[in-house]
C-alpha cells in the first residue's frame, strides 16, 4: 500500500515536480506544499467518497447541556469525526443537525454511522489512494508550475477519480431496501 510520500510522489509526478525520499523530513519546496496541503487533500477525498473502509458506528454521548432552541437534546461529536451519514433512526423521518463539536437532536439517545478522519494509508483502497493523489496535484500544481489550465485538469482528473472510487466501494454491501409506502407517498 502507498505511503503519504509515495502519494506525494504521485501528486508531484502529475505536475513534473522532484520526487521525495521522505515527505516529513524533505526540506524541498515541494515537500512544503505537500505538506501543507496533504491532511486537507484526503479529508476531502473522505468525505466526498465516504469509503467503507472509512467508517465507523458509535453511541454518542449525551451532554448534561441542551441547545438554545429547536433541539431538546445535544451529543458530543466523536473526535476523528469528519462526516454524518445516517443515524439508527434515520427511517423515521429523524431530525438532527451537525454544529461544531456537538449533535443536536430531539432523541435522548443517539446512535449514528459517520466517516472518521484515517491516517493509516495502508487501509486505502488503490482508487482512494489516486484520488487523493490527484487532489493533492491539483492543490500544489499552480504554485510549482504556473500553469493554471494544468491546475484544472488536475482537479477534474480528481473529481472522475474520486466518483471512481465512490463507485468500486459502493459494491462492498447490499443494496437497502425502499419501502414502497415510501414511494407512493411521493407519487400522490
Amino acid at each position: 500500500m502507498a505511503t503519504e510520500t509515495d502519494i506525494a510522489n504521485m501528486a508531484l509526478a502529475s505536475v513534473g515536480g522532484s520526487m521525495l525520499t521522505s515527505l516529513p523530513d524533505d526540506t524541498s519546496v515541494e515537500a512544503d506544499l505537500c505538506r501543507l496541503f496533504y491532511t486537507q487533500a484526503r479529508d476531502e477525498v473522505l468525505e466526498f467518497v465516504q469509503p467503507t473502509f472509512a467508517t465507523k458506528r458509535f453511541e454518542a454521548n449525551l451532554l448534561e447541556s441542551t441547545p438554545e432552541w429547536e433541539f431538546d437534546y445535544q451529543f458530543e461529536k466523536p473526535g476523528d469525526f469528519l462526516k454524518m451519514l445516517e443515524t439508527q433512526d434515520d427511517q423515521d423521518g429523524f431530525e438532527y443537525r451537525v454544529e461544531r463539536d456537538r449533535i443536536l437532536s430531539n432523541s435522548s439517545s443517539l446512535n449514528i454511522r459517520y466517516v472518521f478522519r484515517l491516517e493509516d494509508t495502508s487501509k486505502f483502497s488503490s482508487s482512494f489512494t489516486r484520488a487523493v493523489a490527484f487532489n493533492l496535484a491539483a492543490k500544489i500544481a499552480y504554485a510549482i508550475t504556473k500553469d493554471r489550465l494544468l491546475a484544472r485538469e488536475l482537479f477534474e482528473a480528481y473529481l472522475d477519480a474520486a466518483q471512481r472510487s465512490a463507485t468500486i466501494d459502493s459494491q462492498n454491501g447490499s443494496l437497502r431496501s425502499v419501502r414502497l409506502t415510501t414511494l407512493i407517498g411521493d407519487r400522490i
